[in-house]
Protein backbone atom coordinates (compact mmCIF):
# COMPACT_ATOMS: atom_id res chain seq x y z
CA UNK A 1 0.00 0.00 0.00
CA UNK A 2 2.85 1.88 0.93
CA UNK A 3 4.48 1.87 -2.81
CA UNK A 4 1.30 2.61 -4.28
CA UNK A 5 0.95 5.78 -2.37
CA UNK A 6 4.06 6.52 -3.71
CA UNK A 7 2.87 5.88 -7.05
CA UNK A 8 -0.10 8.31 -6.49
CA UNK A 9 2.27 11.00 -4.57
CA UNK A 10 4.86 11.15 -8.12
CA UNK A 11 1.60 11.89 -10.11
CA UNK A 12 1.14 14.89 -8.57
CA UNK A 13 4.26 16.41 -8.73
CA UNK A 14 4.32 19.94 -10.74
CA UNK A 15 6.82 20.14 -13.29
CA UNK A 16 9.98 22.63 -12.84
CA UNK A 17 7.88 25.70 -13.55
CA UNK A 18 5.66 25.91 -11.05
CA UNK A 19 9.10 25.42 -8.20
CA UNK A 20 9.70 28.31 -5.74
CA UNK A 21 11.87 26.53 -3.41
CA UNK A 22 14.57 24.75 -4.61
CA UNK A 23 15.25 22.41 -2.20
CA UNK A 24 11.77 21.43 -1.57
CA UNK A 25 11.44 20.54 -5.56
CA UNK A 26 14.93 18.89 -6.00
CA UNK A 27 13.83 16.89 -2.29
CA UNK A 28 10.76 15.74 -4.36
CA UNK A 29 13.23 14.30 -7.87
CA UNK A 30 15.40 12.64 -5.15
CA UNK A 31 12.18 10.89 -4.38
CA UNK A 32 10.97 10.29 -7.61
CA UNK A 33 14.44 8.75 -8.21
CA UNK A 34 14.08 6.02 -4.98
CA UNK A 35 10.93 4.87 -6.45
CA UNK A 36 12.20 4.55 -10.13
CA UNK A 37 14.71 2.38 -8.52
CA UNK A 38 12.03 0.40 -6.64
CA UNK A 39 9.59 -0.18 -9.68
CA UNK A 40 11.47 0.76 -12.69
CA UNK A 41 9.29 2.52 -14.29
CA UNK A 42 10.51 3.83 -17.12
CA UNK A 43 7.63 7.04 -16.85
CA UNK A 44 9.37 8.24 -13.96
CA UNK A 45 12.74 7.71 -15.54
CA UNK A 46 11.70 9.97 -18.45
CA UNK A 47 10.05 12.51 -16.21
CA UNK A 48 13.37 12.59 -14.01
CA UNK A 49 15.19 13.28 -17.15
CA UNK A 50 12.25 15.98 -18.65
CA UNK A 51 12.79 18.06 -15.10
CA UNK A 52 16.76 17.70 -15.31
CA UNK A 53 17.42 19.58 -18.34
CA UNK A 54 14.68 22.27 -17.51
CA UNK A 55 16.59 22.95 -14.51
CA UNK A 56 19.99 22.42 -16.24
CA UNK A 57 18.50 24.83 -18.78
CA UNK A 58 17.08 27.16 -16.49
CA UNK A 59 17.22 26.81 -12.97
CA UNK A 60 21.47 26.87 -11.82
CA UNK A 61 23.55 29.32 -11.50
CA UNK A 62 27.01 29.72 -13.13
CA UNK A 63 28.70 28.05 -10.26
CA UNK A 64 26.44 25.02 -11.01
CA UNK A 65 24.80 25.53 -7.56
CA UNK A 66 20.82 26.49 -7.44
CA UNK A 67 19.50 29.56 -5.75
CA UNK A 68 17.18 29.11 -2.26
CA UNK A 69 14.16 30.26 -3.95
CA UNK A 70 13.26 31.19 -7.83
CA UNK A 71 12.02 34.69 -7.12
CA UNK A 72 12.52 38.18 -8.42
CA UNK A 73 13.72 39.50 -5.16
CA UNK A 74 15.52 36.30 -3.34
CA UNK A 75 19.53 36.66 -3.87
CA UNK A 76 20.36 33.74 -1.86
CA UNK A 77 21.44 30.26 -2.07
CA UNK A 78 21.18 27.53 0.28
CA UNK A 79 23.92 24.32 1.08
CA UNK A 80 20.44 21.68 1.01
CA UNK A 81 19.92 22.52 -2.49
CA UNK A 82 23.27 22.05 -3.18
CA UNK A 83 23.44 19.15 -1.99
CA UNK A 84 20.45 17.95 -3.34
CA UNK A 85 21.44 18.56 -6.97
CA UNK A 86 24.60 16.61 -6.58
CA UNK A 87 22.84 13.70 -5.18
CA UNK A 88 20.31 14.36 -7.99
CA UNK A 89 22.81 13.94 -10.81
CA UNK A 90 24.94 10.91 -8.71
CA UNK A 91 21.73 9.06 -9.04
CA UNK A 92 20.99 9.41 -13.02
CA UNK A 93 24.52 8.65 -13.04
CA UNK A 94 24.30 5.48 -11.74
CA UNK A 95 20.78 4.72 -13.61
CA UNK A 96 21.76 6.03 -17.21
CA UNK A 97 25.52 5.89 -17.20
CA UNK A 98 25.30 9.76 -19.07
CA UNK A 99 28.67 11.16 -18.40
CA UNK A 100 26.74 14.32 -18.23
CA UNK A 101 25.49 13.58 -14.48
CA UNK A 102 28.61 12.98 -13.19
CA UNK A 103 30.30 16.31 -14.87
CA UNK A 104 27.02 18.52 -13.46
CA UNK A 105 27.75 16.57 -9.86
CA UNK A 106 31.87 17.59 -9.62
CA UNK A 107 30.98 21.24 -11.17
CA UNK A 108 28.64 21.74 -8.34
CA UNK A 109 30.90 19.51 -6.18
CA UNK A 110 34.00 21.62 -6.64
CA UNK A 111 32.33 25.38 -7.13
CA UNK A 112 29.21 25.85 -4.79
CA UNK A 113 28.77 22.78 -2.48
CA UNK A 114 32.31 23.90 -0.83
CA UNK A 115 31.98 27.41 -1.35
CA UNK A 116 28.57 26.27 1.08
CA UNK A 117 30.96 24.65 3.61
CA UNK A 118 31.87 26.61 6.94
CA UNK A 119 35.40 26.01 8.53
CA UNK A 120 34.35 23.58 11.42
CA UNK A 121 32.95 21.42 8.73
CA UNK A 122 29.22 21.87 8.30
CA UNK A 123 27.30 24.08 5.57
CA UNK A 124 25.54 27.69 5.14
CA UNK A 125 24.72 29.34 2.64
CA UNK A 126 24.94 32.92 0.78
CA UNK A 127 23.27 35.99 1.10
CA UNK A 128 23.54 39.41 1.98
CA UNK A 129 24.26 42.10 -0.31
CA UNK A 130 25.20 39.99 -2.93
CA UNK A 131 23.26 39.40 -6.35
CA UNK A 132 24.24 36.27 -7.81
CA UNK A 133 22.70 37.04 -11.07
CA UNK A 134 25.10 39.73 -11.04
CA UNK A 135 28.41 37.36 -10.16
CA UNK A 136 28.25 38.49 -6.93
CA UNK A 137 27.20 36.33 -3.54
CA UNK A 138 27.39 37.82 -0.07
CA UNK A 139 27.82 36.10 3.94
CA UNK A 140 25.45 36.94 5.76
CA UNK A 141 27.48 38.26 8.36
CA UNK A 142 30.26 40.70 6.83
CA UNK A 143 33.63 38.49 6.38
CA UNK A 144 32.07 35.79 8.48
CA UNK A 145 30.55 32.10 7.36
CA UNK A 146 27.85 31.73 9.44
CA UNK A 147 27.08 27.74 10.20
CA UNK A 148 22.87 26.45 9.72
CA UNK A 149 23.61 24.19 12.05
CA UNK A 150 19.70 23.70 11.92
CA UNK A 151 19.68 22.35 8.47
CA UNK A 152 22.43 22.96 6.08
CA UNK A 153 24.94 21.38 8.24
CA UNK A 154 22.63 18.16 8.33
CA UNK A 155 21.80 17.79 4.88
CA UNK A 156 25.60 18.82 3.84
CA UNK A 157 27.09 16.18 5.34
CA UNK A 158 24.26 13.50 3.91
CA UNK A 159 25.63 15.17 0.76
CA UNK A 160 29.01 13.94 1.42
CA UNK A 161 28.46 11.10 2.59
CA UNK A 162 26.60 9.88 -0.14
CA UNK A 163 29.33 11.89 -2.75
CA UNK A 164 31.95 9.35 -1.15
CA UNK A 165 30.24 6.26 -2.86
CA UNK A 166 30.55 7.72 -5.97
CA UNK A 167 34.77 7.95 -6.46
CA UNK A 168 34.88 4.71 -7.12
CA UNK A 169 31.58 2.49 -8.24
CA UNK A 170 31.52 -1.05 -10.09
CA UNK A 171 29.27 -3.73 -11.52
CA UNK A 172 30.47 -7.71 -12.77
CA UNK A 173 32.56 -6.22 -16.17
CA UNK A 174 33.76 -2.55 -15.27
CA UNK A 175 35.19 -0.55 -12.42
CA UNK A 176 34.71 3.10 -12.62
CA UNK A 177 36.82 5.76 -11.05
CA UNK A 178 34.44 9.27 -11.57
CA UNK A 179 35.94 11.77 -8.93
CA UNK A 180 39.37 12.69 -8.03
CA UNK A 181 40.28 11.95 -4.72
CA UNK A 182 42.65 10.28 -2.53
CA UNK A 183 40.48 6.60 -1.79
CA UNK A 184 41.90 3.07 -0.45
CA UNK A 185 40.05 0.63 -0.37
CA UNK A 186 38.39 -2.76 -1.53
CA UNK A 187 35.29 -4.01 -2.88
CA UNK A 188 33.52 -7.55 -3.79
CA UNK A 189 33.45 -8.60 -7.64
CA UNK A 190 31.53 -11.94 -7.88
CA UNK A 191 33.44 -14.23 -5.96
CA UNK A 192 36.87 -12.03 -5.82
CA UNK A 193 38.02 -9.05 -3.86
CA UNK A 194 39.57 -5.86 -5.68
CA UNK A 195 41.86 -3.68 -3.72
CA UNK A 196 42.71 -0.09 -5.17
CA UNK A 197 44.70 2.93 -4.33
CA UNK A 198 43.82 6.51 -5.11
CA UNK A 199 46.23 9.17 -4.99
CA UNK A 200 45.78 12.48 -6.24
CA UNK A 201 45.90 16.44 -6.05
CA UNK A 202 43.04 17.30 -8.23
CA UNK A 203 41.79 20.15 -8.62
CA UNK A 204 45.55 21.83 -7.71
CA UNK A 205 47.12 19.25 -9.74
CA UNK A 206 46.23 17.19 -13.27
CA UNK A 207 47.66 13.74 -11.87
CA UNK A 208 46.51 10.71 -10.97
CA UNK A 209 48.20 7.65 -9.30
CA UNK A 210 46.11 4.24 -9.07
CA UNK A 211 46.90 0.80 -8.14
CA UNK A 212 44.67 -2.51 -8.52
CA UNK A 213 45.09 -5.51 -7.20
CA UNK A 214 42.47 -8.75 -8.74
CA UNK A 215 42.38 -11.79 -10.08
CA UNK A 216 39.16 -10.50 -12.03
CA UNK A 217 39.59 -9.49 -15.65
CA UNK A 218 37.54 -6.02 -16.23
CA UNK A 219 37.59 -3.02 -17.85
CA UNK A 220 39.14 0.24 -16.12
CA UNK A 221 36.69 3.43 -16.82
CA UNK A 222 38.76 6.66 -15.61
CA UNK A 223 36.49 9.75 -16.46
CA UNK A 224 38.25 11.77 -19.01
CA UNK A 225 36.95 15.56 -17.98
CA UNK A 226 35.43 17.05 -20.27
CA UNK A 227 36.44 20.54 -19.63
CA UNK A 228 40.13 19.13 -21.06
CA UNK A 229 38.50 17.09 -23.74
CA UNK A 230 37.05 20.63 -25.28
CA UNK A 231 40.13 22.99 -24.93
CA UNK A 232 41.29 24.77 -27.31
CA UNK A 233 44.97 25.37 -28.41
CA UNK A 234 45.58 27.23 -25.88
CA UNK A 235 48.13 28.31 -22.92
CA UNK A 236 48.79 24.46 -20.86
CA UNK A 237 49.04 25.81 -17.30
CA UNK A 238 50.56 23.21 -15.12
CA UNK A 239 52.58 20.11 -15.56
CA UNK A 240 52.86 16.20 -15.21
CA UNK A 241 54.33 16.32 -11.63
CA UNK A 242 55.18 13.80 -9.05
CA UNK A 243 53.35 14.07 -5.78
CA UNK A 244 56.32 14.84 -4.05
CA UNK A 245 57.11 17.79 -6.55
CA UNK A 246 57.62 21.18 -5.49
CA UNK A 247 54.09 22.87 -5.11
CA UNK A 248 54.76 25.82 -7.67
CA UNK A 249 53.69 24.98 -11.24
CA UNK A 250 53.97 27.10 -14.58
CA UNK A 251 55.86 25.03 -16.46
CA UNK A 252 54.32 23.71 -20.10
CA UNK A 253 53.39 19.90 -20.21
CA UNK A 254 55.23 17.75 -22.39
CA UNK A 255 52.91 17.71 -25.78
CA UNK A 256 53.05 13.34 -25.68
CA UNK A 257 49.38 13.00 -26.90
CA UNK A 258 47.35 15.29 -28.04
CA UNK A 259 43.51 15.47 -26.57
CA UNK A 260 41.50 18.39 -28.23
CA UNK A 261 44.12 20.41 -28.29
CA UNK A 262 45.86 19.51 -24.91
CA UNK A 263 48.69 17.13 -23.57
CA UNK A 264 47.24 13.87 -22.01
CA UNK A 265 50.27 11.74 -20.49
CA UNK A 266 49.18 7.91 -20.19
CA UNK A 267 51.13 5.19 -18.60
CA UNK A 268 50.17 1.31 -17.75
CA UNK A 269 52.14 -0.66 -15.87
CA UNK A 270 55.21 2.14 -16.54
CA UNK A 271 54.23 1.58 -20.47
CA UNK A 272 52.98 4.94 -22.79
CA UNK A 273 49.72 4.03 -23.46
CA UNK A 274 47.47 6.46 -26.31
CA UNK A 275 44.52 6.64 -24.51
CA UNK A 276 40.91 4.94 -25.25
CA UNK A 277 38.03 6.99 -24.39
CA UNK A 278 34.53 6.23 -25.17
CA UNK A 279 31.51 7.74 -23.02
CA UNK A 280 33.96 10.11 -21.36
CA UNK A 281 36.05 7.44 -20.01
CA UNK A 282 39.63 6.51 -20.65
CA UNK A 283 38.65 2.50 -20.94
CA UNK A 284 42.25 0.65 -19.78
CA UNK A 285 41.53 -3.07 -19.93
CA UNK A 286 42.75 -5.44 -17.33
CA UNK A 287 44.15 -8.21 -17.56
CA UNK A 288 46.80 -9.55 -14.84
CA UNK A 289 46.68 -9.35 -11.65
CA UNK A 290 47.85 -6.51 -11.13
CA UNK A 291 47.83 -2.99 -12.73
CA UNK A 292 49.51 0.21 -12.38
CA UNK A 293 48.34 3.42 -13.75
CA UNK A 294 49.94 7.25 -13.93
CA UNK A 295 47.31 10.04 -15.41
CA UNK A 296 48.87 13.47 -16.12
CA UNK A 297 47.37 16.38 -17.76
CA UNK A 298 47.39 20.05 -17.62
CA UNK A 299 45.53 22.53 -15.75
CA UNK A 300 44.52 25.53 -17.80
CA UNK A 301 43.23 28.56 -17.03
CA UNK A 302 40.20 29.15 -19.44
CA UNK A 303 37.27 31.73 -19.66
CA UNK A 304 33.40 30.51 -20.43
CA UNK A 305 30.37 33.19 -20.81
CA UNK A 306 27.77 31.55 -19.20
CA UNK A 307 24.19 32.37 -20.20
CA UNK A 308 21.87 32.86 -17.09
CA UNK A 309 18.15 32.43 -17.33
CA UNK A 310 15.41 35.00 -16.78
CA UNK A 311 13.01 32.25 -16.45
CA UNK A 312 14.42 30.93 -13.18
CA UNK A 313 14.37 34.64 -11.48
CA UNK A 314 11.14 35.72 -13.20
CA UNK A 315 13.39 39.02 -14.45
CA UNK A 316 12.68 39.42 -18.05
CA UNK A 317 14.83 42.61 -18.09
CA UNK A 318 18.02 40.78 -16.88
CA UNK A 319 20.72 40.41 -19.59
CA UNK A 320 23.06 37.05 -19.31
CA UNK A 321 26.31 37.32 -18.86
CA UNK A 322 27.08 36.18 -22.16
CA UNK A 323 26.16 39.36 -23.63
CA UNK A 324 27.52 41.48 -20.99
CA UNK A 325 30.85 40.30 -21.85
CA UNK A 326 31.08 39.19 -18.51
CA UNK A 327 33.64 35.97 -17.83
CA UNK A 328 34.03 33.04 -15.44
CA UNK A 329 37.30 32.22 -15.19
CA UNK A 330 38.64 28.47 -14.63
CA UNK A 331 41.74 26.75 -13.17
CA UNK A 332 40.90 22.87 -14.86
CA UNK A 333 37.63 22.43 -12.86
CA UNK A 334 37.53 25.22 -10.24
CA UNK A 335 35.77 28.60 -11.05
CA UNK A 336 38.50 31.54 -9.40
CA UNK A 337 37.44 34.48 -7.75
CA UNK A 338 39.72 37.41 -5.94
CA UNK A 339 41.30 37.30 -3.25
CA UNK A 340 40.26 40.96 -2.77
CA UNK A 341 37.61 42.88 -3.80
CA UNK A 342 38.22 44.14 -7.52
CA UNK A 343 37.32 48.09 -7.96
CA UNK A 344 33.80 48.65 -9.77
CA UNK A 345 34.43 48.28 -13.65
CA UNK A 346 37.96 46.70 -13.42
CA UNK A 347 39.10 44.61 -16.48
CA UNK A 348 41.11 41.24 -15.82
CA UNK A 349 44.04 40.53 -17.35
CA UNK A 350 45.33 36.79 -18.16
CA UNK A 351 49.13 36.58 -18.74
CA UNK A 352 50.34 34.04 -20.92
CA UNK A 353 52.23 32.56 -18.03
CA UNK A 354 50.92 33.65 -14.69
CA UNK A 355 52.70 32.84 -11.41
CA UNK A 356 51.05 29.94 -9.32
CA UNK A 357 51.89 29.32 -6.03
CA UNK A 358 50.21 25.71 -3.65
CA UNK A 359 50.69 26.56 -0.05
CA UNK A 360 49.50 24.17 3.09
CA UNK A 361 47.02 23.26 0.04
CA UNK A 362 45.95 26.43 -1.20
CA UNK A 363 46.14 27.37 -4.60
CA UNK A 364 47.07 31.19 -5.69
CA UNK A 365 47.23 32.56 -8.97
CA UNK A 366 48.31 35.66 -10.04
CA UNK A 367 46.46 37.82 -12.43
CA UNK A 368 46.41 41.67 -13.32
CA UNK A 369 43.70 44.25 -13.60
CA UNK A 370 43.14 47.49 -14.90
CA UNK A 371 40.33 49.78 -15.29
CA UNK A 372 39.54 50.28 -19.18
CA UNK A 373 40.58 48.62 -22.30
CA UNK A 374 43.36 51.27 -23.05
CA UNK A 375 45.34 50.70 -20.22
CA UNK A 376 45.70 46.99 -20.93
CA UNK A 377 47.96 47.68 -23.67
CA UNK A 378 50.44 49.61 -21.06
CA UNK A 379 51.94 47.12 -18.84
CA UNK A 380 53.00 50.35 -16.33
CA UNK A 381 49.72 50.11 -15.79
CA UNK A 382 48.79 46.37 -14.65
CA UNK A 383 48.24 46.17 -11.12
CA UNK A 384 48.44 42.77 -9.62
CA UNK A 385 45.71 40.44 -8.61
CA UNK A 386 45.73 37.29 -6.53
CA UNK A 387 43.00 35.08 -7.71
CA UNK A 388 41.82 31.48 -5.91
CA UNK A 389 39.68 28.58 -6.26
CA UNK A 390 35.85 29.74 -5.56
CA UNK A 391 35.69 26.76 -2.71
CA UNK A 392 38.40 28.18 -0.55
CA UNK A 393 36.11 30.69 0.64
CA UNK A 394 35.29 28.79 3.77
CA UNK A 395 39.26 29.76 4.74
CA UNK A 396 38.76 33.55 3.82
CA UNK A 397 35.58 34.62 3.75
CA UNK A 398 34.99 37.69 1.91
CA UNK A 399 31.91 40.37 2.32
CA UNK A 400 31.23 39.83 -0.91
CA UNK A 401 32.80 37.13 -3.37
CA UNK A 402 32.79 37.66 -7.04
CA UNK A 403 32.88 35.38 -9.69
CA UNK A 404 31.99 37.24 -13.18
CA UNK A 405 34.60 38.87 -14.79
CA UNK A 406 35.27 41.17 -17.89
CA UNK A 407 38.26 39.68 -19.07
CA UNK A 408 40.33 41.70 -21.88
CA UNK A 409 42.01 38.46 -23.70
CA UNK A 410 45.26 36.87 -22.49
CA UNK A 411 47.96 39.20 -22.76
CA UNK A 412 51.56 38.62 -22.70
Amino acid sequence: KYLELARQVAKLVKPFEHAIHSHHFFSTLRGMVNLYLETADTSLLDRLEEEWEKINTKGLLPTGGAPEHYLTTWTSDEGCSEADWMMINLYMWSITRKIRYIEAAEKTLLNHFFWNQSANGGFSCNYGGGDFRNGKMGNHAPGKRNEAYWCCSMHGTYGLSEIAKYVVTFDNRSVWVNLFNDIKGALRMMDSEVKFSLRTLYPLKGQLHLEIESENPFDLKIRAPSWLQSLPEGIPLGQSLNLSAPTSVGARPRPDINLGGTSLNLTVNGASVQPDIKDGYIVIPKKGRRLKVELNFPMQVRTEAPAISSFSYNKSDFVPASVTGKNLIFYGPSILRPVDKLEEGEIVIIPDNPDFRIEKGLLRIKFFAVKSPEDAADKEKWQARIFEPISQETFSPMDITEYLFRVEGLKS
